[in-house]
């Protein structure tokens, strides 16, 4: 599981750096992130091997737009006066989809943007530095909560939290008390696991209906 970590982590990077500068290595990028993240969820049993094959090339990303617009909550494109972090732990592969979910609901055709966890919290897009303003969803690993409000909250009517949780250890989670914020909302992993496409769809549409 460790390697097959590293190897997401790696895509992941050259996606960013590389996806904006070349369609078709984007499209090449995208498919072999795609397919070892669903290795890895399925070494570590978070889905089962028939999981997303069975359901041909659905993703989290399209059924949480479908679910959206079938919900009523969709906001496809349109900048706001607020904007949503999705946080988690290095370690925490659920935010993956709990990402495509966001994205899927609020940007469906926008590249994610990234909020790197050094002092001076540089938000990047394809591995350039980018205004948070110009999106609506960004991710990061910074645990820091309170530093990122207090940078973000200024440029925004509202900032809010989505945070991925797993395990049992407390040095690697965040904690209730944090969870208990009203722009906060906190997601434990089991709620982000599915074994088929209706599964998929169920995760989406609790997630939106949070």
């Amino acid at each position: 599981p460790e390697q097959l970590l590293s190897m997401v982590q790696m895509l992941d990077g050259l996606l960013q750096k590389w996806s904006a500068r070349n369609t078709r290595l984007k499209e090449i990028l995208e498919g072999y992130l795609s397919d070892v993240n669903e290795a890895y969820l399925v070494v570590t049993g978070q889905i089962s091997p028939e999981a997303s094959r069975s359901d041909g090339d659905a993703s989290p990303h399209d059924v949480a737009a479908v679910e959206a617009t079938d919900t009523g909550v969709a906001f496809p494109g349109q900048i706001g006066p607020f904007h949503i972090i999705q946080a988690s732990m290095p370690h925490d592969m659920g935010s993956i989809v709990l990402t495509n979910i966001l994205m899927g609901v609020f940007e469906p055709n926008a590249d994610f943007t990234e909020i790197q966890d050094w002092p001076e919290l540089p938000v990047r897009q394809h591995g350039m530095m980018i205004p948070i303003d110009r999106t609506i969803v960004s991710r990061t690993t910074c645990s820091d909560i309170l530093r990122m409000y207090k940078k973000f909250r200024p440029m925004f009517d509202e900032v809010f939290f989505v945070i991925s949780n797993s395990g049992k250890d407390p040095e690697n989670r965040f904690s209730d008390e944090l969870c208990e914020y009203s722009n906060v909302l906190c997601l434990e992993q089991e709620e982000l696991v599915y074994t088929n496409k209706e599964q998929m769809a169920a995760v989406a549409r609790n997630v939106i209906t949070k």
